[in-house]
């Protein structure tokens, strides 16, 4: 099936940001660490159509197939005394919602701390990465959006738990709204003070409550702390903040 390329001018042009476009990557967030460490701006953003080595949290791969979804990072030069990579995740998390929400009818939710989930099914998954080069600390900021089903359906386990966010096989300019979206809260958000972001997250956090399985231990997870911590209490009565960990929720 042959896809639509994507309008690199379209989505620079609606976010005012730098945006550079390609057809296939190994990695966005690869690529972006790379412009960051010679000198490129706060927001400079790269955005492809497929990556053939899509990372995850703990280098999960993350299935990124050519023309049906759409895998952008952008580059934030905070502060450090006021970084927070939980706090960043949790607002590329608010604002991946609040996009695809924009742009469909479907209603949209997190697992903590970095996935999205519509219907019951992961459609986007969120990648910060932090790094110093030099005297200079940066942040490259990553989102991959599965937009259409894959022409065949998704592979393997994935198809049991993905699913993607419109049923039409058409895709459109579908991509690039949801960029351009994207993108815009980002910069938004990035304004505000630190802790603004909380409540939105907490109230799409769908997992409170739930019976879950953490590194292999049952827990029931009993809401999150201002520093974005998971607290659980398990099987056994012990409580815990988690500040990461693999949550699943397949019980």
């Amino acid at each position: 099936m042959r896809y639509p390329k994507l309008n690199t001018n379209l989505i620079a042009r609606r976010c005012g940001i730098t945006t550079l476009c390609f057809e296939e990557l190994p990695s966005t967030n690869t690529l972006l660490k790379e412009y960051a460490k010679q000198g490129a701006p706060e927001y400079t953003a790269v955005v492809a159509a497929s990556q053939t080595a899509g990372r995850g949290r703990k280098d999960h791969v993350f299935f990124s197939p050519r023309g049906t979804g759409v895998y952008m990072s952008i580059l934030l030069r905070p502060q450090r005394r006021d970084f927070s990579p939980a706090e960043v995740t949790a607002m590329a998390g608010v604002a991946a919602c609040e996009a695809i929400e924009q742009v469909s009818d479907r209603k949209a939710d997190i697992k903590w701390m970095n996935d999205v989930f519509c219907g019951g099914k992961k459609v986007c998954g969120i990648l910060a990465e932090s790094s110093f080069y030099g005297d200079e600390f940066f942040v490259v900021l990553g989102a991959g959006f599965n937009v259409i089903v894959p022409e065949g359906g998704f592979p393997g386990e994935l198809s049991e738990t993905a699913d993607a966010i419109f049923s039409s096989k058409k895709i459109g300019f579908l991509r690039e709204k949801l960029a351009i979206s994207f993108y815009s809260r980002i910069k938004a958000f990035k304004k505000l003070p630190s802790g603004a972001i909380y409540d939105r997250y907490r109230d799409r956090l769908f997992i409170i409550g739930r019976e879950v399985e953490v590194d292999g231990k049952r827990a029931k997870v009993d809401g999150i702390d201002r520093d974005y911590r998971l607290e659980v209490t398990y099987d056994d009565g012990n409580r815990d903040s988690l500040y990461s960990g693999e949550i699943s929720l397949k019980l």
